[in-house]
């Protein structure tokens, strides 16, 4: 076996090329194809053993049926070609992906598949000559109904993979009322169930809807099992013992089930206005201030809206530091989650993209060694001019300012921006003054601890030694130092840093490449060519 990016792989390459990752595009579309088929089983089964006759439907159920038999068919096949999560990594051998869905999933999915075609093989007129059996193997066809656990896994990886916490909350929230409407569906199937097949004279179908259509048929049911899970109520009454205690058993529920909806659902309201209280504690508080103190109305508005533009759209994000849950990360986990935290925002700097390249694996010793986080309130200076540099700085949310003694170097930095590179190469004074102009966060590279990381690692060093030397070139430049224009803490000029990456490199094919670095190269920007040996 092969261990590379939090990946257990096969020997095969074969096998490599077929197997997918639980979180691939492909398998993900599938998901979703599974999904509305289980979908439309959950809402098509229960009509069918309810007795509900729609006109014309053993065509159309017919076909739908072939089709979704074909796809849990392939899904079968799929299921022995998708990887999964264990202990942290990703399990994508073939042997090992097969033990796990033999000791899962296999059984149940082979028996149904092999119902559905035996329904479909039996299907039409001879099915019809089975009288009741009909009703048995509809029937055992409610089996169908447990790959709804399937489908509640799926909705919870997706809603885990949200990144908002407002649609988290309101997915949440559809995910809860599409369940209760689920169950009135089911509820309002029985309660016509109940009604058709009862032995007494008389009943609430032949009493209501008897001589109604199949639409008013099924919309009366639910109206039916929407009243009983509510206080709400209607003029359909049992008339006999079978339906008595049906609507005993479905009342007895719904008091069980509508008040725990009601209970997530205020849930879920609290935490989604939490999550815009501080905004309105604090508008409310600047409306009353401006109130007693006489400031107009269109000043008030000009102060709110900056402080809406500039502060509460870039809230204060959490550092790695306050979760206290990670510390308890295996080291090659939490080193997973440095490198993807750190390097889309590292890579923007031209040296550091060919030092991915050149060596991923020291890529991630500077991700999980040297970089940390710092967080910046609105007006915070995250550096003085003239004191000795000690970082260099990245941005990954919000907007800073450098105010520089010569107007020409004063300028704005945004997120993938960043400052300070010189004091990777040599003892650096902060040339001019940086400070926030909204909250924001920064990554720290410590210059002590990167050289010493730097230096540990070999493979790599060559390219390090060159780039440093024409750094320093550069800044020697008379022409440079004429302008003035190296007296900065912001080397932005990316053309400028690419050409000195590029001289870094002795040969076209540089000798040192890191032939494993599939995942960097396919993301290290528009410079990168399709080998991935000169990014810049």
């Amino acid at each position: 076996k092969e261990k590379s990016g939090g990946r257990l792989l096969s020997e095969s390459a074969l096998a490599r090329s077929l197997v997918q990752h639980p979180g691939s595009n492909t398998r993900t579309i599938w998901d979703l194809f599974s999904t509305l088929i289980i979908g439309y089983d959950l809402v098509v089964v229960p009509l069918v053993l309810g007795g509900f006759a729609v006109p014309d439907s053993d065509e159309v159920f017919g076909v739908i049926d072939i089709c979704t038999s074909c796809f849990w068919l392939l899904d079968i096949v799929m299921s022995f070609l998708t990887g999964f999560f264990t202990g942290g990594l990703v399990e994508m051998r073939v042997d090992k992906i097969a033990i796990k869905y033999f000791k899962g999933w296999f059984t149940f999915d082979l028996v149904v598949v092999s119902i559905d075609w035996v329904f479909i093989f039996i299907g039409g007129s001879t099915l019809l000559r089975l009288g009741k059996s009909k009703r048995l193997l509809r029937l055992i066809r409610t089996l169908r109904i447990v790959r709804s656990i399937k489908m509640t896994v799926k909705l919870s990886q997706l809603l885990d993979s949200l990144r908002s916490e407002g649609l988290r909350i309101l997915f949440s929230t559809m995910a809860l009322a599409l369940f209760v409407l689920t169950l009135n569906h089911y509820f309002a199937c029985g309660w016509y169930y109940v009604g058709t097949t009862s032995d007494a004279m008389h009943n609430w179908v032949l009493a209501n809807v008897e001589a109604e259509p199949i639409g008013m048929q099924y919309v009366t049911a639910l109206h039916w099992s929407f009243t009983q899970f509510t206080p709400a109520g209607m003029e359909i009454h049992p008339n006999n013992f079978a339906e008595r205690l049906y609507t005993v058993v479905t009342v007895f529920f719904a008091m069980i089930t509508f008040s725990s909806f009601m209970g997530s659902i205020t849930a879920n309201m609290n935490a989604l206005r939490k999550l815009t209280s501080e905004p309105a504690k604090v508008q409310k508080l600047l409306h009353e201030y401006f109130t007693d103190n006489g400031v107009s109305a269109e000043l008030g508005t000009r102060i709110w809206g900056y402080l809406k533009k500039n502060h509460f759209e870039h809230r204060m994000c959490a550092l790695r530091k306050d979760i206290q849950v990670l510390k308890f990360l295996p080291p090659s986990m939490s080193a997973d989650l440095n490198e993807e935290l750190y390097v889309p925002c590292l890579k923007s700097c031209p040296f550091f993209l060919q030092y991915g390249i050149i060596h991923y694996h020291g890529l991630r010793a500077i991700c999980d060694s040297v970089v940390t986080e710092r967080t910046c309130i609105l007006g915070e200076r995250l550096f003085q001019s003239g004191t000795q540099a000690e970082n260099m700085y990245f941005v990954t949310m919000g907007r800073l300012h450098y105010e520089h003694r010569d107007p020409r170097l004063t300028t704005k930095l945004g997120r993938h921006q960043w400052a300070s590179e010189p004091t990777l190469w040599m003892k650096w004074y902060h040339c001019g003054t940086m400070d926030s102009q909204t909250s924001c966060a920064v990554l720290c590279v410590a210059a002590k601890r990167f050289r010493t990381v730097v230096s540990d690692q070999p493979r790599a060093l060559t390219y390090v030694r060159s780039y440093i030397a024409l750094f320093r070139d550069l800044m020697s430049d008379p022409e440079a130092n004429e302008a003035n224009t190296w007296k900065t803490d912001i080397w932005l000029q990316v053309a400028t840093l690419k050409h000195i990456v590029l001289e870094s490199l002795p040969e076209p094919d540089f000798p040192e490449q890191d032939s494993k670095n599939t995942w960097f190269r396919k993301t290290s920007g528009d410079g990168a060519s399709p080998d991935g040996k000169r990014a810049v």
